[in-house]
């Protein structure tokens, strides 16, 4: 979710890629400033990110966006244990046998912030809106203060697109944070750090949280005695040097690092996806990974669908044959590999003629010209990850008008629309394995590696469970000692 590349949270059919927070102002209470202090009460979790995210919202999330966000705010569902639905916001809640019909009663009682409740009315608005993006042709209706919602077919993947966080319950404080119904409030944001306030405190558990700016090479304003998670920040290498007050777990991370090939040309995506070395490409782009896995499409195992092993590449070129080739341009925001990125270049020359010029772009700008309909690139690394290991949601930004790519993968709209309306198993799987098959048959992504990530934590946490759903995501609140 903390090396430093473009990172995207998927959410429907939008990539949510990080940003940097740039402005400083005061709204709503809020104080946006430039340095966030750590105390010394023992009750604070200090966490160290590379990136801090623009904005506090579930629509657009970042990696250290996500973190935040499952700090401050609650989806409609969870899925325990892969399996059993629960609710911090419903007092009850019936579906039919069929999947074809719910029915959701609110709890009272629940407020974003002092002064702010989650009303009936709020609850029914919001899900007759999130669920016109999972179905628009559903019913939704308002019965004595809650809420039906009835499918012509079955919708056996609803309750699923309920957890996901990017379709929490949220409402805008400012233009930079929205309030969700989750265990903490945004105290404080900047470009130094992010600053949250647990509502009710607990006495033998963490009450605020700092998310903390770190920039390599720099010496920190906070203690490192007083950082409770590195894992946004260091790399493998340096968090296998902290103390013996930390305890780690290796983690098959669901992120997948492809590169993005936007080129209209079929052929000349062709020729690139598959010539590039991809040993060569992830060393020269992550020269500190040691631990990853071959992936042979976007989906990395342990999602539906996905397909261990290399990809598969048949590159014919010589250097005659990229004469006269106009140079392709690869856009990097890694601060730590320019002479191995250029390498790779000259490597990449030398084997086919064709040169690669590496633009380097400061991440914020990079996010924003990802969605642009002219790019001054045609070739990017991104890492993606979803906010749960649903299929869907790694393969719904390649086509329509939030595209990232301005070419059309032909087919694959029909297959997508088909997945979100399956019944799960095995047509679920084959489903997303055939969409992310014919993307990767377009030559539009060209899998790199599948994160394999050790995560360390301190000491002396009680319930820190090792294998729970994206574990290099805490939810602090729950963090007992």
């Amino acid at each position: 979710m903390g090396s430093l590349c473009i990172q995207i949270m998927w959410y429907r059919k939008r990539p949510l890629v990080a940003w940097f927070f740039t402005g400083v102002a005061l709204v709503a209470g809020l104080v946006f400033a430039r340095k966030i202090l750590v105390s010394h009460n023992s009750d604070v979790w200090v966490a160290m990110s590379l990136t801090l995210p623009e904005r506090i919202t579930p629509r657009e999330m970042s990696i250290a966006g996500y973190y935040v966000v499952k700090q401050t705010h609650e989806p409609v569902f969870r899925k325990e244990d892969g399996f059993n639905y629960t609710s911090k916001l419903l007092e009850r809640w019936e579906r039919s046998l069929d999947y074809r019909k719910y029915y959701f009663c609110p709890k009272g009682g629940l407020e974003f912030y002092k002064g702010k409740p989650f009303t009936r009315e709020m609850f029914f608005s919001h899900v007759r809106d999130i669920t016109a993006k999972f179905n628009s042709e559903a019913q939704v209706r308002s019965e004595d203060g809650c809420v039906s919602v009835s499918f012509g077919k079955p919708a056996r993947k609803y309750l699923d697109f309920l957890c996901a966080f990017a379709n929490a319950p949220s409402v805008a404080i400012s233009p930079a944070v929205e309030a969700g119904l989750g265990s903490f409030l945004v105290e404080a944001i900047g470009p130094g750090g992010i600053t949250l306030n647990r509502r009710k405190k607990v006495s033998n558990g963490f009450n605020r949280v700092e998310l903390v700016s770190y920039r390599r090479g720099e010496a920190s304003a906070v203690p490192s005695t007083r950082v409770s998670d590195y894992n946004l920040a260091l790399s493998r290498d340096e968090l296998e040097t902290l103390g013996p007050e930390y305890i780690h777990f290796d983690n098959l991370a669901m992120k997948s690092a492809v590169l993005l090939i936007d080129i209209p040309d079929y052929e000349r995506r062709k020729f690139v996806y598959n010539c590039v070395d991809i040993d060569a490409l992830r060393h020269a782009f992550a020269p500190n990974v040691k631990k990853f896995n071959y992936i042979q499409t976007l989906l990395p195992v342990g999602v539906p669908g996905a397909l261990p092993g290399r990809p598969a590449q048949e590159c014919s070129a010589h250097r005659v044959a990229g004469k006269g080739l106009e140079p392709l341009i690869l856009a990097n925001w890694r601060t730590d590999n320019y002479v191995e990125m250029s390498s790779f270049a000259d490597q990449f020359y030398a084997k086919t003629g064709v040169r690669i010029k590496v633009e380097n772009y400061p991440p914020e700008k990079l996010a924003v010209l990802l969605h642009a309909k002219e790019k001054p690139f045609n070739m990017v690394i991104i890492m993606t990850t979803p906010d749960s290991d649903d299929n869907y949601r790694f393969l719904a930004s390649y086509f329509g008008k939030n595209s990232l790519l301005r070419h059309e993968i032909s087919g694959i709209a029909g297959l997508y629309d088909a997945l979100l309306k399956s019944d799960g198993g095995l047509r679920q799987q084959e489903l997303a394995s055939e969409i992310a098959q014919k993307i990767s048959g377009s030559c539009s992504l060209l899998p790199i590696y599948q994160s394999v990530n050790t995560v360390y934590y301190p000491k002396g946490i009680r319930n820190l469970y090792v294998g729970k759903e994206l574990f290099e995501y805490p939810e602090i609140a729950e963090f007992r000692w």
